[in-house]
């Protein structure tokens, strides 16, 4: 009669992991026409983006975000009929001035919690300045987050700081970060196993509340090598972007935070302008606007990024610029 139960219980745990792995698969993901482009604003552009957060539509319905640059930069970022306009904003002194000389904040996600209106931003410790990491409130003037000035950072004092320190390395912090009404979510870039490498990724689950993680998804099991952007749905459901397999995904877990379906979904790293060619993408940035379009933006930091040149003279004076500059590439899909 055992050995009865244990063949069933055999059985209902195989069907069960079956259908998870067919949950796996990806639906379509439909690349919007004019994508992807390059994040060009006349001759401006951000440099080494790695965080993209959505804030609202504005009074025409366009979708306005704020992003931030791995060279302690953050933009407005408004998009209208696919034309972007980018709008500094100002990082006060008093913020920056307390960092060693060279030294600048390493902002690696930026997220908007539109429950209490407020932003948050991950910072990856730097080995010249580990003292710099960290998950922190960023401080608008006149706590107008369009004030156009960052005047202030509160550390988020999250514990247990063992949990929270588990894995973080120089140049290794939480690259993915979104919050929802409840939760903030930490998304690892990876457990390093080489200089490149790593063994899978994890997200932590904080409470907004008292700042103390209460759970940890394990997601190498699920195919995601590295998580380099996090964004929430208006389901609930985690969206994040995994760099080192070229893909995004979305997941969906219950109220103990086990993930009960995730969809993956690649990229294709057309060039822009010239989609019969492929580049070196390092996609760090994921956002979800109002209308669910989901949009990705690279961080263009090696030299990797730009094509031989035997690629390059195949394209226009103008395309072989902006590889050369190291201009971000934007992505946008309508999900279906």
């Amino acid at each position: 009669m055992k050995l009865k139960y244990l063949n069933i219980a055999i059985l209902i745990l195989t069907i069960a992991a079956l259908f998870f792995e067919l949950s796996r698969c990806s639906t379509v993901a439909g690349l919007v026409p004019g994508y992807p482009a390059w994040l060009v604003d006349g001759e401006k552009y951000p440099q080494q983006t790695s965080g993209i957060t959505f804030i609202r539509n504005d009074e025409l319905g366009q979708p306005v975000f704020i992003i931030c640059d791995d060279k302690q930069a953050l933009h407005y970022l408004k998009i209208v009929d696919d034309e972007f306009t980018l709008t500094s904003i100002e990082i006060d002194s008093s913020v920056t001035d307390t960092l060693p000389p060279k030294i600048r904040l390493d902002m690696e996600d930026i997220a908007y919690d539109k429950y209490t209106n407020k932003v948050y931003i991950s910072i990856e410790p730097d080995k010249r300045y580990r003292q710099q990491f960290g998950i922190f409130e960023l401080v608008f003037k006149n706590d107008d987050i369009f004030s156009g000035r960052v005047t202030g950072l509160k550390r988020l004092v999250i514990t247990p700081d063992s949990l929270f320190h588990q894995y973080i390395e120089d140049n290794t912090g939480y690259e993915g970060l979104a919050v929802d009404s409840n939760c903030l979510y930490l998304g690892l870039e990876g457990i390093k196993r080489g200089e490149t490498s790593f063994d899978g990724s994890l997200v932590r689950v904080v409470d907004k509340r008292t700042l103390k993680i209460v759970a940890t998804m394990l997601l190498d099991s699920l195919g995601v090598n590295t998580i380099t952007g996090l964004a929430i749905a208006d389901d609930g459901s985690l969206w994040g972007v995994d760099r080192n397999r070229l893909n995004f995904f979305n997941m969906k877990f219950d109220n103990k935070f086990t993930v009960t379906n995730i969809r993956v979904f690649n990229i294709t790293n057309y060039i822009p302008g010239y989609h019969q060619y492929r580049y070196a993408a390092a996609v760090e940035a994921i956002s979800l606007d109002k209308s669910g379009f989901v949009y990705l933006i690279d961080d263009p930091f090696t030299k990797e990024y730009v094509p031989v040149e035997n690629i390059l003279r195949k394209m226009d004076k103008k395309t072989e610029k902006r590889f050369k500059e190291f201009v971000p590439i934007i992505y946008k899909y309508k999900m279906e």
